[in-house]
């Protein structure tokens, strides 16, 4: 007699989604691996959302949805948690997607290795462009030595800013008891880095991980995603996120694993993320976090997002008139290309962009233009 899957129970925070919770809900509903329950909160949306919610439950019987005022996205995950009745649980942001084999995969691994969680790469997604980022760790389980080495590892401090496990928390499957005290801890007001503050710490102080080697979860990417939204209306809560993470890294680090380091690149990160412009220092010709610059030269900036932004702006404030703006996306706002930049001249290049892999892709573009690697300043500690 063939025995049942194991329930998993997947949890949605919607927030003003309407644009998005169909294709979110068609994905989940249509795995592969069909024994679902799927719990889906309605965090005061005050667009059709919970219309959409509510029209889905209809025609899924294993849906179901829970509707409250707005308290944030890690207040709806606690909420999600609470009203999940399985014991294998995973995350779907309202505006992602996910591949129709993912929980096929993943839960024959959970539950044949017995692991506390299972995780994979994931699959960035710009609508015309799907840029896969796959974790460093080789694939296979993690635990007592291993995985103490893992934890040593988490966040690499030879490149800025990579990760050698995945940060985000839905691309990922959990023991529903493992998971609960480490999503229940993290603070409501928590409303960037609200991932990492989850990860960290659990993979920290779990028995076990699962390094699968794959990817399933389109990452959408779009200006006015939930995670970008303000929560609760309290000051910052970047400095409540890192404060937080910070106390939990240092409490369930062990002595060989190099938590000081670790932690002060993710620091930089997020605080970069949030708040460039108060990061930046100019002083006595030297540009934290790049390196010596001074104001005689001329400097292409190369990134127009919204870091390249800032560290353009602050240079203008600084008193940097030689300022050249380069982007792939070039041809508007006083933005060139590269090849441009190269015809008029320069003495250095900073990379604007705080991703890894977008800076490795940057210098790759720069390297193929026979620009030498000594005008090239990344983000750096040294």
């Amino acid at each position: 007699m063939k025995c049942e899957k194991p329930l998993l129970s997947v949890i949605i925070p919607v927030y003003n989604a309407e644009q998005y919770i169909q294709r979110c809900l068609d994905s989940v509903r249509n795995q592969t691996y069909t024994n679902l329950e799927i719990v889906c909160i309605n965090d005061g949306s005050t667009d059709n959302s919970l219309e959409i919610l509510n029209a889905n439950r209809e025609k899924d019987s294993r849906i179901k949805v829970s509707s409250r005022e707005n308290g944030g996205l890690v207040n709806a995950r606690k909420e999600g948690l609470k009203l999940a009745s399985a014991d294998f649980v995973t995350y779907v942001d309202a505006d992602d997607y996910i591949e129709k084999d993912m929980y096929d995969s993943l839960m024959e691994i959970i539950v044949q290795q017995n692991v506390d969680v299972v995780t994979s790469g994931l699959i960035r997604d710009y609508g015309n462009k799907l840029v896969k980022e796959l974790e460093t760790f080789s694939p296979g389980i993690y635990s007592g030595e291993s995985l103490n080495n893992l934890c040593a590892r988490i966040i690499d401090i030879e490149s800025f800013y990579k990760t050698n496990i995945s940060m985000h928390v839905t691309n990922k499957i959990y023991k529903k008891d493992v998971l609960t005290s480490f999503q229940n801890n993290i603070p409501d007001n928590v409303s960037i880095g609200e991932d990492a503050a989850l990860v960290i710490p659990l993979v920290y102080k779990c028995n076990s991980v699962f390094v699968s080697g794959m990817c399933f979860y389109h990452y959408c990417i779009r200006p006015d995603s939930m995670m970008k939204a303000e929560s609760l209306g309290k000051r910052d809560p970047i400095y409540q996120m890192l404060t937080y993470v910070e106390k939990t890294m240092k409490q369930y680090s062990e002595t060989e694993i190099s938590f000081d380091r670790q932690y002060e690149y993710f620091s930089l990160y997020y605080r970069l993320l949030r708040n460039p412009e108060e990061v930046f220092n100019y002083d006595d010709k030297y540009l934290f976090p790049y390196g010596k610059l001074s104001k005689t030269e001329t400097i292409v900036i190369y990134g127009a997002g919204k870091y390249g932004v800032a560290l353009k702006k602050y240079l203008e404030q600084e008193g940097f008139q030689k300022l050249i703006w380069v982007d792939q996306n070039y041809g508007h706002s006083g933005i060139i290309s590269l090849e441009e930049a190269l015809r008029i001249g320069f003495d250095r290049i900073l990379i604007g962009a705080l991703i890894y892999d977008t800076q490795q892709s940057i210098r790759n573009r720069i390297s193929a233009c026979g620009v030498s690697e000594e005008k090239v300043l990344s983000i750096s500690f040294s």
